[in-house]
């Protein structure tokens, strides 16, 4: 403790007094201090704030652009999967259906056409480069993908209506085989005549079958005929719609329709039999136009309705050098 003495004036003995020492109290004083201190850092760090440290607000605002500078990446990546999903589709598009409806591919110049005019991405230049790029490269992109999905949309649009048509097209072309477990002798073209022994034309093809062996219309159409045809016996001829074709039945035992009934494919037409001119139980089966004029080789129109082995068995017996059994 220090040995200073202090005095004072006491008016009332009109006389210098001694006083007494001051009890501090290390409490008290220790507060205060605390709050120098405190009151000081704090200046500090306001002054640091306004030379240029930053605040804590932008702080945060810098963490979060980074996080969404992050996300984006992510985010890019994703959309080139995507990207590449569509990729695939494009592909099927071009050398799956559009091959089997027969139409045209879409090019590649149209499917990659791009946005002209200007620039739609100027306003990412107020932007740092990294951030800017980033931004422009996923604009860029995503127009491109919503481009192509539009016109991938509009290509399916398309195949449907097309395939539709197709399908009514079908539905009328004689592309199924008449009877069931036949065996083909004789087919289109120059045969032997079995009378005869001379090579005469042949105008379809024979399947042999026993008799009451179940016909069926190969596609839908109109029953254009059903009644006994000269050397033909009982015959059934049916047009098949809009597709230019109708299918001729020969040397039945009986038939199930009437003339301009409408039939389906698959449907009971007849029943085969030995009728007419014929040497045995079998089917004549042709396909001509529709007005009769122009005959068709059979077995270029029943492929699609037979396994490989059972069309090249059919072919091999139908091109064989048998006489035919009908004339």
């Amino acid at each position: 403790m220090s040995d200073n003495k202090y005095y004072y004036y006491d008016h009332e003995t009109m006389s210098f007094v001694e006083a007494a020492p001051v009890q501090r109290n290390p409490l008290r004083w220790g507060a205060i201090t605390v709050g120098v201190a405190t009151v000081l850092i704090a200046a500090g760090i306001w002054l640091f704030s306004g030379l240029g440290g930053g605040s804590a607000k932008e702080y945060q605002l810098k963490s979060e652009n980074e996080a969404l500078r992050a996300q984006l990446g992510q985010t890019e990546k994703r959309v080139d999967a995507v990207f590449d999903k569509l990729d695939e589709l494009y592909q099927k598009d071009s050398e799956l259906y559009r091959v089997v409806l027969q139409v045209d591919p879409i090019s590649k110049d149209v499917r990659d056409v791009g946005v002209g005019g200007t620039d739609a991405y100027e306003a990412f230049d107020g932007y740092s480069n990294e951030t800017g790029g980033l931004l422009r490269r996923m604009n860029t992109t995503l127009d491109k993908l919503e481009r192509q999905m539009n016109l991938q949309g509009s290509s399916y649009r398309e195949l449907i209506t097309i395939a539709r048509t197709k399908n009514a097209d079908l539905a009328h072309k004689p592309i199924m085989v008449p009877v069931e477990g036949g065996r083909f002798t004789s087919g289109f073209g120059y045969r032997i005549h079995p009378i005869a022994r001379t090579r005469r034309m042949h105008e379809g093809v024979d399947i042999v079958v026993p008799i009451g062996t179940p016909v069926y219309a190969p596609a839908n159409g109109t029953v254009d005929f059903a009644a006994t045809k000269g050397g033909y016996g009982h015959t059934v001829v049916i047009k098949h719609g809009d597709s230019g074709y109708a299918t001729l039945y020969a040397h039945l035992s009986r038939y199930v329709v009437s003339q301009g009934q409408t039939v389906k494919r698959g449907q009971l037409i007849a029943y085969t039999g030995n009728s007419g001119s014929s040497t045995g139980p079998h089917l004549h089966y042709e396909v001509q136009s529709a007005d009769g004029q122009q005959k068709f080789n059979p077995m270029d129109f029943i492929a699609p309705s037979m396994s490989p082995a059972t069309l090249k068995e059919a072919i091999k017996g139908a091109e064989g050098e048998s006489a035919t059994l009908d004339y």
